[in-house]
């Protein structure tokens, strides 16, 4: 209870951060705070869906994460990895960036560029082999979770950037082409059918799990 109250007081300074750095580039924001009920029951995942979708006609940037003053871990998301999928899946996002400590997925030390991964077009379990999490205080998760979330939105067809959010004009390069992170290319194309892309979004939130793998 200590934690959400102290979420709740937090969240209008975040946002104020947010809204000032948006400003500084001449975008305005939109506060969206949601609970794993919002996305599991089908009436509510469809007006999230619109609202979302008229704060983008609006020209705004949405700010979008769980409410932490009424999640529990027993409803939570589990990590902001896993929301921000689901959120791209949601959207039909054209695609979906993670940024993390490490520029993309490694196939050994982290610190040699020589071992990053380019592209990873299946996810398959040779790609999570690579993964040796360590613990953060600081953080929910880790890369392991963060594969976990990739392989949700790949296989929903959203191709995935995971890049080093320290590194200097990431989004930038990213979206310039630029050599940066790992890319997971989708498994599927779009264009399924509504009713296909709902039954396939909703087999990972009937049940909320703490561990993707």
């Amino acid at each position: 209870e200590g934690l959400q109250g102290a979420a709740a007081v937090g969240q209008r300074y975040l946002m104020q951060c947010y809204e000032e750095s948006f400003a500084k580039r001449g975008f305005s924001t939109a506060q969206v705070l949601l609970t794993w009920d919002d996305l599991a029951q089908h009436k509510r995942f469809l007006n999230a869906k619109r609202t979302l979708k008229e704060i983008q006609k609006w020209g705004l940037v949405p700010i979008i994460n769980e409410n932490d003053t009424v999640a529990t871990d027993e409803i939570g998301f589990g990590d902001n990895d896993r929301l921000s999928s689901l959120l791209a899946i949601l959207v039909e996002a054209d695609a979906q960036v993670i940024l993390s400590d490490t520029d993309g997925l490694f196939s050994g030390n982290r610190h040699a560029p020589a071992n990053r991964i380019r592209k990873v077009e299946r996810m398959t379990r040779t790609i999570f082999s690579h993964v040796k999490d360590t613990r953060n205080p600081f953080t929910v998760g880790g890369m392991r979770s963060k594969l976990g979330a990739i392989r949700m939105s790949v296989t929903s067809g959203v191709p995935v950037f995971l890049a080093d959010g320290r590194a200097r004009e990431v989004l930038a390069r990213i979206f310039n082409g630029e050599d940066v992170g790992t890319l997971f290319l989708p498994d599927l194309k779009k264009g399924r059918s509504r009713k296909d892309w709902l039954e396939h979004f909703l087999k990972y939130v009937k049940k909320p799990v703490k561990n993707n793998l």
